[in-house]
């Protein structure tokens, strides 16, 4: 329970750090939301792991994890991210445009 909330100040707190950061990603590797097929899907992969995985290191970290724990927790941690790192993206984006009515700058 612990870890759950510091994992939800965490997301709370960095929400839009990570925006501004998948942003920077997008713009380094020329995706635009109008692009589809695996490009996009690696990218976005790769915005989310490379942001959220320290993240979730220094929750695991605070909240006392073991090394073994830690070390499953990571990997079942990069599993998963590939799974939903594009369609979190997606879903980031249409919060972003049509619900706040913020431009892309993607």
């Amino acid at each position: 329970m612990h870890t759950r909330f510091i994992g939800l100040f965490i997301i709370t707190t960095t929400a839009r750090p990570f925006g501004i950061w998948r942003d920077w990603v997008f713009k380094k590797f020329k995706i635009s939301n109008e692009d589809k097929g695996i490009k996009p899907y690696l990218v976005d992969t790769l915005a989310y792991l490379s942001f959220e995985m320290p993240l979730y290191i220094t929750n695991l970290t605070i909240s006392g994890a073991s090394l073994e724990q830690m070390i499953k927790s990571i990997l079942f941690f990069a599993f998963i991210a590939g799974m939903v790192g594009r369609p979190y993206g997606i879903y980031r984006n249409f919060i972003r445009c049509r619900i706040f009515k913020l431009n892309s700058s993607l």
